[in-house]
């Protein structure tokens, strides 16, 4: 089913966009989480700035494609345990085929045995529904 935000402006969590990482998810270096969000924006020329986060940190963002105006679009990551403190991140954004951006981002300063975190889909745009989340999944592998 399709969530869709409820609010506008900038950075605003597209509803149902969060995939929660409890604290010893990723109980080993090397072990991973696969993130896959698919969603949709508006066919209109609203900006539609789409970002994915770890907490505070912005793994990844759409540059290459900075008006997706009524296209579909897919996020994939996956993001490896270096350690306790340090995930390495890798990641693309499609939109409709136009075109795949790719990203590596290593996010430092955490706490992965002893917190929770979550991932979020955040968007800026100028009205709810600018972007929709469809579905989204995350796939944790340990050692």
């Amino acid at each position: 089913s399709g969530y869709t935000s409820s609010s506008t402006g900038t950075d605003n969590e597209i509803g149902g966009g969060t995939i929660l990482l409890e604290s010893q998810s990723l109980s080993t270096e090397g072990s991973w989480i696969d993130l896959e969000f698919f969603g949709s924006t508006a066919a209109n020329t609203n900006p539609k700035d789409i970002k994915l986060r770890f907490g505070s940190t912005m793994i990844a963002r759409n540059l290459g494609v900075p008006s997706p105006n009524g296209l579909d679009f897919s996020i994939k990551s996956k993001c490896v345990r270096a350690s306790n403190t340090e995930l390495k991140c890798f990641t693309e954004i499609l939109f409709d085929g136009e075109l795949v951006e790719s990203k590596y981002t290593s996010v430092t300063g955490l706490d992965l045995d002893g917190a929770d975190n979550t991932f979020q889909i955040t968007a800026s745009m100028s009205s709810a529904g600018d972007v929709t989340t469809q579905f989204f999944t995350g796939t944790i592998t340990n050692f």
